[in-house]
């Protein structure tokens, strides 16, 4: 079996909780060490591996059977630790800086395996190990599989990592688990289950805020940033703890070092800060020696057969993790807060004109104030509408006017740091989402003209009608900004049995020059559009890693599994590039799983990067999730947008008739038909770029 064939079998088999990654900053360790300090500059040799001059043995399908291992307690592992650390002043020593920790409970012991052994774990990882590069809406990273399958492979295949099954073997002893109950206080934990991989972090890979508390899990997990938490109540009077959008603590990363705290529900949680590019410091410090490898893991409560066993405890935890609480409706204390208001009921119910209500004189002059005039068309208004009923999306490019758009871009680029703005605030819990948030401001702005004019307004809401088919009942906006290196939202589902139209207005300026914009056409059209286009293939190309963009994907409903995680949904490899869009494929799968997709049949719905003045549309359902994926600190800007949700009439039982009669319509001109779509396509399509 080659190296390629052998990890492609732990790979296979692999544990699902390892998304919940526990590393620090260019991660410590976790389980046992960190294994940092990378000496080979060039990364690569972490991914390509060196491969084995050796016969391939056909892998049998059904998973490996994990043997038990339980320690003796003799002094057989406590070689591979340092010398004195099992000593009960040290053991006391280190359980005092535990307790005295804040601001929740964790240790850090420096030197932690003998660094001989750790030395040959790296080059066995760095000879013989391949790395599967993920990413969801909650993490990036390069992961090996659940080092539990080592016990599946045959002697031949473990013959490559003698150094890597003792350094397992060794967290998982008997010796080292009692150690760690001293240390913590806490009852036993398995021999039996192992649950550990390897990570390699390198530019641009992190892990947002989550509080690991999962099934069975009872401790371990180190962390660069560990989040305090505020004592709130909830509409009965429980009491809660509320993470703060802001961390406390920063573990500095070291190799051969461990991070460790017990697994606590909504209160441990922590966040592993991006790795960034040597571009974003000045000393230049070359990429290859910025990957970061971490051995990373949880211990977890004892199972059938061993003493301290619990048959109901693994279901009381998993009721208090995070993802019980982003799917249960302790939200009273979110920010923003939800403000749905009411249209008037100034639109004939029961008739033709609900559904498709015409635009009066001055409803027209309204929208001119903001509106390219092409997108008030009958023409134009009829194709888009055609567009939005065959995909339930659409996407229009230079949807502000000229004028408008003129101002609104003066408007963002001379507005101050928006942290150091009392008008802006921070979105909480950062286990749901992060990002700047703007508060009623002292002066009227176009940004609040969007807000308070625009959306509100009774000739939008039709202009909405004729563009989707859809009649909005009620509105709820809001301005955002995601900053570099900080914001984003993680994915979350829409349980209403109604759908719904969401709107985003895509309004960061740094995707166009002053220039593009004042010489922008009211017809939907930039005059500079090939020079524009010319120069923003480089830009593309920086952007596709930086993430940013806005994403909706499909989802079934979850079915339960015999383990889970913080929720997220798993990002293709080519999500990135932005403007993909396709129809939805449902998932059988559990949303807490962060699962793999075949390049043929993935959820991916919608997306929409990072742009200047363009409106995307998208009617939602409850099989849907939507997140905001973490902005890089190396991307270029922050994003700016606007974001509307639409409370719509429930849809007759002839829901296609509009489209059918657009269609029966039409028939007359399907050549002038057939050239606006294409301007509007063309439109489109330039926000894939």
């Amino acid at each position: 079996m080659n190296a390629e064939s052998l990890w492609a079998h732990v790979v296979h088999y692999g544990y699902p909780a390892l998304i919940e990654i526990l590393t620090s900053d260019f991660p410590t360790v976790l389980f046992a060490a960190a294994l940092v300090a990378i000496e080979e500059p060039d990364r690569a040799k972490v991914f390509a591996m060196a491969k084995r001059k050796a016969e391939d043995v056909e892998i049998d399908p059904t998973p490996p059977k994990r043997k038990v291992r339980e320690s003796n307690g003799s002094e057989s592992d406590r070689h591979h630790f340092r010398p004195g650390l099992f000593d009960k002043a040290a053991t006391a020593k280190q359980r005092g800086h535990y307790d005295a920790s804040t601001p929740y409970k964790h240790g850090v012991i420096p030197d932690l395996i003998d660094p001989a052994l750790l030395r040959k774990v790296r080059s066995e990882v760095q000879g013989n190990l391949s790395f599967t590069p993920k990413e969801t809406d909650i993490y990036k990273i390069h992961q090996s599989g659940d080092l539990a399958n080592l016990d599946g492979l045959d002697d031949a295949s473990l013959r490559l990592l003698p150094s890597l099954k003792e350094l397992r073997d060794a967290m998982y002893s008997q010796d080292f688990r009692r150690y760690l109950c001293e240390v913590t206080g806490s009852s036993a934990v398995s021999g039996k289950k192992t649950d550990m991989a390897i990570n390699v972090y390198t530019p641009g890979c992190h892990l947002l805020c989550h509080d690991d508390v999962i099934g069975t899990r009872r401790r371990m997990g180190g962390a660069l940033r560990l989040f305090p938490t505020n004592h709130v109540k909830d509409k009965e009077g429980h009491e809660l703890l509320v993470p703060s959008p802001d961390h406390t603590v920063s573990i500095p990363p070291a190799f051969n070092q461990l991070s460790f705290f017990a697994v606590q529900p909504g209160q441990s949680f922590h966040d592993v800060e991006e790795v960034y590019p040597r571009s974003i410091e000045a000393n230049h410090e070359s990429d290859d020696a910025r990957t970061r490898i971490a051995i990373s893991g949880w211990y977890h409560i004892p199972q059938e057969g061993e003493d301290g066993y619990n048959a109901g405890e693994e279901a009381s935890i998993a009721e208090k993790s995070s993802l019980a609480q982003l799917q249960g409706t302790a939200d009273v204390h979110d920010r923003p807060q939800q403000c749905i208001v009411t249209y008037p009921d100034d639109l004939k119910a029961d008739t033709e004109q609900a559904i498709a209500p015409d635009l009066t004189e001055a409803d027209l002059d309204h929208l001119l104030k903001f509106l390219a005039p092409t997108y008030l068309t009958p023409d134009t208004l009829e194709t888009v509408n055609s567009t939005f009923i065959d995909d339930c999306f659409i996407t229009l490019d230079q949807f502000f006017s000229r004028t408008f758009s003129s101002r609104l871009y003066d408007y963002i680029t001379s507005l101050p740091r928006s942290e150091d703005d009392a008008q802006w605030d921070v979105a909480r819990p950062p286990h749901k989402h992060r990002f700047l948030y703007q508060r009623e401001p002292s002066t009227k702005s176009p940004m609040q003209e969007i807000l308070d004019d625009l959306i509100p307004s009774s000739a939008f809401r039709k202009w909405l009608c004729l563009a989707t088919g859809q009649q909005p009942l009620s509105h709820d906006s809001i301005a955002r900004q995601f900053r570099r290196g900080y914001d984003y939202t993680l994915a979350q589902g829409y349980e209403k049995d109604e759908p719904r139209l969401e709107i985003c207005l895509a309004i960061t300026p740094s995707f166009v020059s002053p220039t593009q914009v004042a010489e922008s056409s009211p017809t939907g059209s930039t005059k500079a559009k090939d020079d524009a286009s010319a120069s923003n293939v480089e830009e593309s190309g920086e952007e596709t890693e930086v993430g940013g963009y806005l994403a909706y994907m499909a989802t079934d409903d979850a079915e339960d599994g015999d383990e889970g995680s913080d929720p997220g949904v798993t990002v293709p490899a080519d999500m990135s590039t932005g403007g993909r869009a396709t129809k939805a494929r449902k998932l059988k799968a559990d949303p807490a799983i962060y699962q793999a997709q075949d390049d043929d049949d993935d959820a991916v719905l919608f997306t929409m990067p990072m742009g200047w003045n363009k409106l995307g549309i998208v009617l939602r359902d409850n099989n849907t999730m939507r997140f905001v994926k973490y902005l890089s600190k190396s991307a270029k800007s922050d994003r700016w947008d606007i974001v509307g949700e639409f409370q719509i009439e429930e849809q007759p039982e002839e829901e296609d008739k509009l489209g059918e009669d657009l269609d029966a319509e039409g028939e007359q001109s399907d050549e002038v038909e057939t050239e606006i779509e294409g301007d509007v396509n063309e439109s489109t399509d330039e926000s894939d770029d």
